[in-house]
């Protein structure tokens, strides 16, 4: 079968070949029929360049120290927030809590087993505060 510019061929349809793409008009429709073997629609990725922006803006502030994990239970609470930033949020806050939880448990067991540098240490950061 043959692929001519805008002569019609086997079952009514139109066609246009040009180098990896193949356009085909059928009852109004155009379908790409050569995509990438990744599956992934480029085109997307330029139509939405705001979500880009929203996702840089979520990572910035949450690597600032307190206020990245006040502004991710926000995030969290806020009922208007997408879902995926939620998800992103709760996923976040759950991985600095268990981290916290365990730096806590490391330290307690560090002290209680007697390990003078740790003692001396604290009691450093008494006479400071």
């Amino acid at each position: 079968m043959a692929w001519t510019a805008g002569k019609s061929v086997s079952g009514g349809r139109k066609g246009i070949c040009m180098k990896n793409k193949l356009m085909v008009k059928e009852e109004g429709q155009t379908e790409k029929k050569d995509r990438k073997k990744t599956g992934v629609d480029r085109s997307r990725l330029l139509k939405h360049p705001a979500e880009v922006g929203k996702w840089f803006q979520i990572l910035c502030f949450m690597n600032i120290p307190v206020f990245g994990f006040l502004y991710m239970l926000v995030k969290l609470i806020y009922k208007k927030t997408p879902a995926q930033q939620r998800s992103f949020a709760a996923a976040y806050l759950i991985y600095r809590i268990l981290v916290l939880l365990l730096a806590v448990t490391v330290l307690f067991i560090l002290y209680r087993l007697g390990l003078d540098f740790i003692d001396t240490l604290l009691k450093y950061a008494d006479r400071m505060s």
